[in-house]
């Protein structure tokens, strides 16, 4: 079983609206004000996927938010802050959210299109 965190890093006061989904799930939007997490069976095929879009301050980005090639070596338990200028995962041997990743371009379909 994997868990991914998301936690709410923005100034005090505001809220972080987010909308996960996956190839087979819709996790629905959530507003988070100071953490929200999901747990799922990563896929055997090793190809396990979750993209969230997350909105704020009339901002609006998206990250792949787990992506099973690229986590699963490294978390079990995934912790991700966000922040304006992007999501950055806890690295467990430093104890650090110091594995940080630029937002994803816009797409030209729009990147608000699961809000």
């Amino acid at each position: 079983m994997t868990h991914v965190e998301t936690i709410n890093n923005l100034l005090v006061g505001t809220t972080l609206t987010a909308h996960c989904t996956s190839e087979n799930d819709n996790l629905r939007i959530k507003h988070i004000t100071r953490s929200w997490g999901f747990s799922f069976e990563p896929s055997i095929s090793g190809r396990t996927l979750f993209f969230c879009s997350f909105a704020w301050s009339g901002q609006i980005q998206w990250f792949d938010i787990y992506g099973q090639g690229r986590d699963r070596n490294f978390c079990s338990q995934c912790k991700w802050k966000i922040s304006p200028n992007g999501p950055c995962m806890l690295n467990w041997s430093t104890g650090q959210f110091d594995n940080c990743y630029p937002w994803k371009p816009a797409s030209p379909l729009g990147a608000n299109l699961l809000f």
